[in-house]
């Protein structure tokens, strides 16, 4: 438990204050994260996966990188 608070608990007063869920919170941060890289770097895209632990190509291509 974290201060008290189940983990449930806890990603239900995380979506009640964010308006998302950890996870779709977690992939939106990823996809700035490569957006940033994309932009302002030379890294591959493949690179940039590796980077934002996405061990798939697929994370990119399902979220509009195409």
């Amino acid at each position: 438990y974290i201060a008290f608070v189940s983990p449930s608990h806890l990603c239900r007063l995380f979506k009640s204050a964010m308006g998302i869920t950890v996870s779709e919170y977690i992939h939106e941060e990823k996809l700035k994260y490569a957006s940033k890289m994309l932009t302002e770097s030379d890294k591959s895209i493949s690179a940039i996966s590796y980077l934002n632990k996405s061990k798939k190509l697929v994370f990119f291509l399902g979220s509009g990188f195409t």
